[in-house]
């Protein structure tokens, strides 16, 4: 089906001109009435004329158009057939049926319509436009751009008529011609929303998210009942990750239209995304409820059901390791232990509910217990290859599932690693890092398992950095960046291993989540080792700096990168500490004046 916005017409540019003063003043009287969106008045105006004189086709035909912008088809339909019947040559009626029929889908009836305003009428400039779009939805390129240079030859200063050429435009990839015309169709009316809205579209299909808001609030503040409006934005806004403002604006979209499906689809990403797995799922059914009592394409529908399976199904272990996840990163850790507790009373042998409920009680500090889990995780890693491949994000794709589950051995491996460390025995941390890497190193042709890689070299580095052996972290560090380059980590734990060597150094107690994840650092307390300042070397604490700042060009939040880099300044005694200790403190490390034993006013 294709829709045809549809511009104001004023009437008498279809009438004839030798009017009476009487014909002229009900012109005159009925332009006002539609220009002030008075359409009941204006039919109560016509019926009365009807009701004097039922042989004027103008009355009908006025009539006609009042009823169809109040959405009332069947008497807009009636009105402009009486129309015809009075007068056979009526352009304007025959391009107004014509609109009907394209948006009821009947398109080769709709342009036979067009072909009869036009040729009743080469002025009709509507009918000219409108025929570009139908050309336009039927791939007939020339003729679409020959159209929409007529009307707008014959009614240069009609709006819509440049959106209109603007988006044939943006649709052949011809950007620069879409948004000249798209400015000039906001030049000639600012006040349409039909002629802001395409723009907004043009903005956010180029990432321009600023101008694509703004023209999208124009929208909103001159059509408020319009849900499409709003839908659009909250789209924008969750691609943002402005999860709550987008689903406050979905939930405007759907208070205005309950039965868009589309909406209750976007708002369950959204959802998703804030954590919320209940609301995901009855916005993904309510969709489904919808969609499948319209002709959407297939793929919507199985797309849906997916979703539906994968989060909703208690019966499959998808279900809690959905919401055991959500519940981590709220950072409820023992709600999330017990959502994995409840699938494991289903699923005993899960690799992934294991190493899940592994990662939680790494957070809150319960190592020995979380080596117990990975360990297990292990010991189960070949029924994880059917857990992956059952999954729906994987049914259609053997090549990622693949990839995700030797990332995924690769990670119980560097986890184990973790603990280990973070219970004081290197030695045996060493050990798993190096089976994390040499199972990895055999798979590394996959780029796609490159992040794990680098992240398993990221925590061997650390712990040989905590046992003093410098020359094999920096070398670690170095492997991590070649293998993510956007992973600004190994460039901080680069620093403080040139921290190491440049002063004597000593470690009280680890949280390795610290030095491998400072984003996420659990309820466990951060530590820092104790640097001496009687032993340093300048030379490397500049190269210390040099790494930090390419960490902070990576990402800009990195609370660990600013900490390290307020701890060599110090060390150096250089001034603008202070400003580091403030980013880090406002990035999540509270207490970093305390770790580095300053205080700053």
């Amino acid at each position: 089906m294709i829709k045809i916005l549809l511009p104001i017409l004023f009437f008498c540019c279809y009438t004839s001109s030798v009017f009476s003063q009487t014909q002229d003043d009900i012109i005159a009287y009925s332009d006002s009435l539609f220009e002030l969106d008075q359409f009941e008045e204006a039919i109560s105006y016509y019926d009365n004329l009807i009701g004097q004189d039922s042989s004027e086709e103008m009355y009908f035909r006025s009539r006609g158009y009042a009823y169809l912008e109040l959405n009332e088809l069947k008497k807009g339909e009636a009105d402009y057939q009486k129309a015809l019947e009075l007068n056979p040559n009526c352009s304007f009626c025959y391009s107004h049926l014509a609109k009907l029929e394209a948006n009821r889908g009947n398109l080769d009836k709709a342009l036979q319509l067009l072909e009869l305003a036009i040729g009743n009428d080469e002025k009709n400039d509507f009918a000219f436009y409108m025929r570009a779009n139908l050309r336009e939805f039927n791939n007939n390129k020339i003729g679409a751009l020959f159209d929409y240079n007529k009307a707008i030859e014959l009614a240069p200063d009609m709006a819509l008529y440049y959106t209109g050429r603007g988006l044939y435009n943006l649709n052949s990839g011809y950007a620069a011609l879409a948004i000249r015309d798209l400015n000039k169709g906001f030049m000639l009316d600012s006040n349409d929303s039909q002629v802001i809205y395409p723009r907004a579209k043009y903005y956010a299909n180029n990432q321009d998210w600023d101008n694509a808001l703004k023209d999208l609030n124009r929208c909103i503040k001159l059509q408020p009942t319009n849900s499409e409006y709003y839908a659009t934005k909250a789209t924008i806004l969750a691609f943002l990750q402005k999860y709550d403002e987008a689903i406050d604006n979905y939930d405007l979209s759907l208070k205005i239209d309950s039965t868009y499906f589309l909406a209750y689809m976007n708002r369950a990403r959204a959802k998703y995304s804030n954590e919320d797995m209940d609301g995901t799922c009855a916005d993904n059914s309510r969709a489904l409820e919808l969609i499948e009592k319209t002709e959407a394409n297939k793929s919507s529908i199985d797309y849906l059901k997916e979703q539906i399976a994968d989060l909703c199904d208690p019966k499959k272990k998808s279900y809690y390791y959905q919401r055991g996840i959500a519940s981590y990163n709220l950072g409820q850790f023992e709600q999330a232990i017990v959502h994995y507790d409840q699938g494991l009373i289903q699923f005993p042998n899960s690799a992934m509910l294991l190493s899940f409920r592994g990662n939680a009680l790494v957070a809150l500090g319960k190592d020995a217990l979380a080596i117990v889990e990975y360990k297990s995780a292990l010991q189960h890693k070949d029924a994880l290859k059917s857990e992956i491949k059952s999954s729906a994000s994987f049914k259609d794709n053997s090549v990622a599932g693949d990839v995700y589950y030797i990332g995924a051995v690769g990670a119980f491996y560097g986890s184990l690693a973790e603990c280990y460390a973070n219970i004081g025995n290197y030695e045996t941390a060493i050990t798993y890092a190096d089976s994390a890497i040499n199972f990895l190193l055999k798979h590394k042709e996959k780029t796609g398992i490159h992040e794990v890689l680098s992240s398993n070299y990221n925590i061997r580095g650390v712990i040989h950095n905590v046992q003093g052996n410098y020359e094999k972290a920096k070398s670690d560090f170095l492997n991590a960046t070649h293998f993510n380059k956007s992973n600004p980590l190994p460039h901080v734990n680069m620093a403080f291993a040139l921290i190491s060597e440049s002063s004597t150094v000593e470690y009280k107690t680890i949280n390795m989540g610290f030095y491998i994840n400072p984003s996420f650092m659990g309820r466990r307390s951060v530590t820092l080792p104790v640097f001496s300042k009687k032993k340093i070397d300048n030379n490397k604490l500049e190269q210390a700096l040099k790494e930090c700042n390419i960490a902070l060009e990576l990402d800009k939040k990195n609370a660990f990168a600013y900490l390290v880099r307020a701890q060599i300044k110090i060390l150096m005694k250089q001034s603008g500490y202070c400003l580091d200790v403030f980013n880090a403190k406002e990035l999540g490390i509270l207490n970093a004046e305390v770790l580095l034993g300053i205080k700053c006013k």
